[in-house]
């Protein structure tokens, strides 16, 4: 609530200081101001107790109603022409392209369920093996708390996720098609716009600049077919597969509750370098995630097919448990989810990287997933949100980047979208602008700012927060724009730009079944968290004075992302949406008041009167040129500044990663590291005197966010994890192990990497920069942090 007083303070200050309202008194807009205020407060108050209350209930369909929709072979996309003209496409299918009928198994008339053990399974992972055991024992006495390794699928469950495979492949152009960037194209236009960059930048958004130039040509011809394909999987989606998901859950061969905890959960993708700082994040969500939260939210960790399974269990059995003891974590091996032996499409053994992430949403054994990047830290409490009522409504929850959306236009062509190119419905983000504003701003428009397109900003999907039981078919679709992402949808959406992957196949898989009726799109924008450093990226943070490193010779090296809490950003939008509306309406009427006084004798009446007003009211020229005087003083920058209020739960921290061994190795974040040692200019910088290390996150700033210490935090957790001799005698030396063997990656960076023996880098090294670092970061840390 202080939040958003603030924010109408801050609001009644802009209007009663802005000369486009041509207010003469202050004194007007504060006694308007503090009526809205109290209005607020009572309509918070009322609406308050609702928020916790509330439930969408989803329409399930009976095993009859699903029974009698037959699960054709053909679909044609409501979008497209019908009859002869499809038919002739899919018969002339281009050279590259293949479509192959739906296996003749996957009719709707096989899908009686079957259950051989003679009563339905009662969850969603059956063939858990509980690994670990209750007679093990930590630091001298905590118990260590079976860890669950998920394993198997109920047969069913397993026929229907094959069938997904299956009509994704068939769906599919052939891998011989690609979607090719151009960039040598001197039209090639299109440039990574950041929300920073606001207005001045829109004539790099335009449908002119982000059709032409960037992308290799794709005929009218090969458009088609990519346009029937998608057409015709997104029927068979709606038509059949999301039916069967409900039918499923109906006869619960997959159940979501609270008892065995797979109502809500959140979602880790291990694996590789992955596996390990995947601990940190483990240690963040039990640290931070909120009182009611961190002791009772399950979360799932998956292992991509391409690790070893025996390893993987040893990470699990023996590793977890020394960072998170509370028994609600557990592990899921994809590779024996589904074996290559059983899977026909071969889709598990052929994906990797961004692809993992829906497909391990549509594994795992929650209803709601908060899916979360192994990279991501949880450093502010998320209680509640996955009964928040916003979440309930829309079911999808996806956090912005910084860019701004550069998709190309055929994408919308492909996808069946129909975008109104007459009708203009917002400034970039700001959804909130008057339509009379809108459309007196001068310049080109933005091809995102159109009706029937998806909104500013792309997406940042190391979090992403989804309901399956709202958006099975989201995460269906989602998974078919990352299998065929590489080749076709990644160049689309992205166009070569940053972060071009998974990020934006959520949001365009969602909009697709749902425009905006089911997605909420956090409004905040994302910050960067980092430090000060001069050219050789040597933080000057210890330089008390940068002024000795000289003009311009010293920048801001960012390391991380901050993301909102989304339960705040949909206050501030509230609020923000009556004061821009209440100030807005009250300006207008000072405006014709203004006007009236001057002009009073071209009205009838009596000056104020009913009929002096109600002549006012009809003087549309007069409202044009008040609404032009407010388009002139338009800023963006004016409407994101508002959701700075929201405080900040992620730390999305991607570049460097806290991976040790990688730091270590380079000596990053060490004043006289290798790393910065051999750039030009070093020794003649003033850094070059300091020794030791220095932090990845300026103290100031990550103390302003958060209590917790989240590099110390990390730095402890490897020290007293990874850098403790284990039980274990190793065979060769006859000495205790270090517990760094039992991590996958670290083994294989270790025993393999040419690279790390060249340097004689080692455990040892290793372990070294952990213990220098942490010694470092525990004599910096600030009074009463936590870690």
């Amino acid at each position: 609530m202080r939040n958003i007083l603030q924010l109408f303070r801050r609001q009644i200050n802009k209007l009663a200081n802005n000369s486009r309202f041509a207010i003469s008194n202050k004194r007007k807009i504060w006694y308007t101001g503090t009526i809205t205020i109290l209005l607020i407060l009572i309509i918070t108050l009322i609406l308050l107790p609702l928020t916790n209350s509330t439930t969408i209930n989803t329409k399930n369909y009976t095993g009859t109603q699903l029974l009698n929709n037959n699960h054709h072979t053909e679909h044609t996309n409501e979008n497209l022409s019908t009859g002869s003209e499809d038919d002739e496409l899919l018969a002339n299918l281009p050279e590259g392209y293949s479509i192959k009928p739906i296996s003749e198994t996957s009719t709707a008339a096989e899908t009686t369920i079957d259950n051989e053990s003679g009563g339905y399974v009662s969850k969603f992972q059956p063939g858990l093996e509980d690994v670990g055991t209750t007679d093990d024992t930590i630091n001298g006495g905590s118990t260590i708390k079976k860890v669950e390794i998920r394993t198997t699928f109920p047969a069913e469950v397993k026929k229907f996720i094959i069938e997904i495979f299956e009509n994704i492949r068939d769906y599919s152009p052939s891998s011989s098609f690609k979607v090719e960037m151009d960039n040598s194209n001197p039209n090639c236009k299109v440039k990574d716009v950041s929300f920073h960059d606001y207005e001045s930048v829109n004539k790099f958004l335009t449908k002119e600049v982000l059709s032409k130039g960037c992308l290799k040509p794709i005929s009218t011809k090969d458009l088609g077919v990519l346009q029937t394909l998608h057409g015709n999987l997104k029927k068979i989606i709606k038509d059949y597969l999301l039916k069967k998901y409900k039918l499923l859950v109906e006869d619960k061969v997959i159940t979501y509750n609270k008892l065995d905890n797979t109502e809500s959960g959140i979602v880790i993708m291990a694996g590789g370098k992955y596996s390990l700082t995947a601990l940190g994040v483990l240690k963040s969500i039990r640290e931070n995630s909120g009182l009611k939260t961190r002791n009772s939210v399950p979360v799932e960790i998956f292992f991509p097919p391409d690790i070893d399974d025996d390893q993987a269990i040893k990470f699990c059995t023996e590793i977890i448990p020394k960072v998170d003891n509370t028994g609600l974590t557990s592990c899921t091996l994809m590779s024996r989810l589904l074996p290559e032996s059983e899977d026909p499409t071969k889709t598990i053994k052929n994906i990797q990287g961004y692809q993992y992430k829906a497909m391990s949403i549509l594994f795992s054994k929650f209803q709601k997933v908060l899916f979360l990047d192994a990279d991501n830290y949880v450093v502010n409490p998320i209680d509640g949100w996955f009964n928040n009522i916003i979440f309930e409504r829309s079911g999808l929850i996806l956090w912005p980047d910084f860019w701004r959306r550069v998709h190309h236009p055929w994408f919308y062509t492909i996808t069946g979208l129909n975008v109104d190119e007459n009708r203009r419905v917002r400034f970039a983000s700001d959804h909130l602008i008057s339509p009379e504003i809108l459309k007196n701003l001068d310049g080109p428009v933005p091809y995102h700012d159109y009706s029937g397109t998806i909104p500013d900003l792309s997406s940042e999907s190391g979090q992403l927060l989804i309901d399956k039981n709202m958006h099975m078919d989201t995460l269906i679709l989602s998974l078919y724009y990352n299998i065929n992402g590489p080749n076709v949808f990644y160049p689309l959406l992205g166009q070569g730009g940053a972060g071009q992957g998974d990020k934006d196949t959520f949001a365009a898989a969602a909009f697709n079944f749902h425009g905006l009726n089911k997605m909420y799109q956090v409004r905040g924008t994302p910050r960067a968290i980092g430090y000060h450093c001069d050219k050789n990226e040597v933080s000057i943070e210890d330089l008390k004075n940068s002024a000795g490193l000289g003009e311009g010779a010293w920048s801001f090296r960012g390391v991380g992302i901050l993301q909102s809490d989304f339960t705040e950003d949909y206050k501030i939008e509230q609020a923000t949406k009556m004061a821009i509306q209440g100030g807005l309406r009250d300006a207008l009427r000072r405006y014709l008041e203004d006007w009236g006084n001057k002009h009073n004798d071209e009205l009838p009446g009596p000056k104020g009167g009913k009929e002096w007003w109600a002549a006012l009211e009809s003087k549309d020229k007069v409202k044009q040129e008040f609404y032009k005087s407010v388009s002139k003083n338009y800023s963006l920058k004016d409407f994101l500044i508002e959701y700075d209020l929201s405080p900040k739960v992620f730390v999305h921290s991607n570049l460097p990663k806290l991976n040790p061994l990688e730091m270590g190795f380079q000596e990053d974040m060490v004043y006289n590291g290798k790393k910065f040692k051999g750039r030009e200019g070093f020794t003649k910088s003033p850094m070059a005197k300091f020794t030791g290390h220095f932090r990845m996150y300026e103290l100031e700033q990550m103390k302003s966010m958060t209590n917790y210490d989240l590099e110390l935090a990390t730095f402890k957790l490897y020290n007293d994890v990874l850098c403790t001799e284990d039980e274990k005698i190793n065979d060769v030396t006859g000495t205790p192990e270090l517990a760094l063997w039992k991590i996958p990656y670290l083994y294989d960076k270790f025993t393999n990497d040419e690279e790390l023996k060249e340097g004689n880098f080692g455990p040892d090294k290793m372990c070294l920069y952990i213990k220098d670092r942490y010694t470092y970061l525990k004599k910096s840390t600030w009074e009463s942090s936590r870690y």
